[in-house]
């Protein structure tokens, strides 16, 4: 079976090289390499172009700079894999990922989407490598297994994002069924993006000692951005309470306690948002009120005066 690996690349010419030298190196070699430039002002082209010569899987394209998701969308558009491989244009794969990952969805036609172990560095090599992004050992990523069902994986998903955009392989009829990344996301893109596909599919965690992938960290890593995350989550919340709401399938009951539970979350953002404006912000609370109703604007706020009491005391 043909797998896509699809790597968004925007002026990282001095990581592309060895994520391609990575990718090449799979033990799996049915694989398409499709490399889309989005609007790299740097090098990135010239290093993609000699690995074009060297090996007939690699393609490369170009297009103004849109964004991650809306070049993920586009090396979607120009990919024909069975399977499907993100991988972000400084990171890695471990040697036979892609290879345990196809024998294991081949053999398990139920599973659509199967992810791996994630492990992160900050070293040139990755040979220093750790659980999580603050680049201790402890594992931050729930594990779903086989007799997880569809509800048990919406819960989860609904705390928050379950895997890295680079661990799982899923079947194209994945993206063929829930389209694409939302392109208005800036990020937690993937979060979204795995909710979305939770609703219809069923999602699976591989462990597997040579199946994993490797997670490079910068010092600016939007993840370590702590206002532009919680703005993201905010999004993302906010698309969350629409998908439930338009759930023919699941049963009103359910609707109600994932509503709850999606909302308890945002109660915690708001309130956020409020102690940082201001109890008077008058747009924000406006803004709230129209989008989420009065009650979740009053529990957001008195949560809010809660916390300013406590850091006066």
């Amino acid at each position: 079976m043909l797998v896509s690996i699809i790597i968004p690349c925007y002026n990282y010419g001095k990581f592309i090289g060895q994520t391609l030298e990575n990718v090449i190196a799979q033990s799996y070699h049915n694989l398409e390499i499709i490399v889309i430039d989005d609007g790299s002002t740097d090098n990135t082209k010239d290093v993609v172009l000699a690995f074009i010569e060297r090996d007939q899987r690699v393609q490369y394209f170009f297009q103004e700079n849109k964004g991650l998701s809306a070049a993920r969308n586009f090396g979607i558009e120009k990919s024909s894999g069975y399977y499907v491989q993100f991988l972000d244009a400084d990171d890695a794969l471990s040697p036979k990922k892609i290879q345990i990952q196809v024998e294991y969805l081949e053999k398990n036609t139920e599973i659509a989407i199967c992810y791996v172990d994630p492990f992160y560095f900050k070293d040139q090599k990755g040979e220093q490598r750790f659980s999580n992004i603050n680049l201790t050992d402890v594992s931050w990523m729930p594990k779903l297994t086989k007799e997880a069902d569809k509800i048990e994986t919406i819960e989860l998903l609904l705390e928050g994002n379950i895997m890295p955009v680079n661990s799982p392989l899923l079947r194209r009829n994945v993206i063929n069924t829930i389209g694409g990344f939302n392109a208005h996301l800036n990020s937690l893109e993937d979060w979204d993006f795995w909710l979305r596909a939770a609703f219809s599919f069923k999602i699976v965690y591989l462990h597997h000692p040579e199946a994993y992938c490797l997670i490079r960290v910068h010092r600016t890593s939007m993840s370590q951005d702590r206002m532009r995350m919680i703005k993201a989550e905010n999004e993302v919340r906010l698309l969350i309470d629409d998908y439930v709401r338009g759930q023919i399938e699941i049963t009103p009951s359910l609707k109600r306690k994932f509503l709850k539970k999606n909302n308890n979350h945002l109660k915690y953002i708001y309130s956020y948002f409020i102690r940082i404006k201001g109890l008077g912000a008058i747009h924000l609370l406006i803004s709230i009120l129209k989008r989420s109703g009065f009650w979740l604007l009053v529990r957001s706020y008195k949560k809010a005066i809660k916390d300013f009491k406590k850091e006066g005391i």
